[in-house]
């Protein structure tokens, strides 16, 4: 199972989608029934159905492509899979609540990824201080915490407005995530 290859399958699958496959009759259900096709409502309604049955099982944080094996090397992935995060969200739009968990999911990548940081430049500076007797070597393992959270949050509003279409309840969170 591949997420980036069913994020683009679902994507292909969405109205207006350039290269959805149009179905037998080329209405789709899209405007009023001709000739025994369904109708909009059943449209609709149809849509709904398959958006809960294979959609929303992928919105789970324990099981789906929100546990953190399956997002956070999506996310981390500086800019190569981008459209695989757009698509994320433009699906989590789709989800009844997909949008709150995959904001709760950013917000805990965001939070994993400074804490991350900021132990590995500890136990560097630990190292060093160790190493060199309590020289000056931790100090400046101490001070390349910096930029590394800096790079980390370069990287979430980059994630913020190009991926999550700079959607304000994300960039809460990710303020949020700055300040903790």
């Amino acid at each position: 199972f591949s997420v980036a290859g069913a994020l683009a399958a679902a994507t292909a699958s969405l109205p207006g989608s350039p290269t959805r496959a149009s179905p037998v009759g080329g209405g789709g259900g899209v405007g009023p029934s001709v000739g025994g096709g369904p109708s909009v409502s059943h449209a609709r309604l149809l849509s709904s159905i398959v958006e809960s049955y294979l959609l929303a099982p992928h919105y789970d944080a324990e099981n789906g492509a929100l546990h953190p094996r399956a997002l956070h090397p999506l996310l981390d992935d500086e800019g190569r899979v981008l459209p695989d995060c757009r698509r994320l969200y433009q699906l989590g739009r789709r989800v009844e609540g997909g949008l709150d968990r995959l904001r709760a999911a950013f917000g805990r990548y965001g939070r994993e990824r400074g804490l991350a940081a900021v132990r590995m430049r500890r136990s560097a500076a630990s190292a060093a201080s160790g190493v060199s007797g309590g020289g000056g070597g931790g100090k400046d393992a101490k001070l390349q915490v910096v930029p590394s959270l800096l790079r980390l949050k370069a990287h979430l509003e980059d994630l913020q407005k190009r991926a999550f279409n700079n959607d304000e309840n994300f960039g809460r969170m990710l303020r949020s995530v700055l300040e903790d």
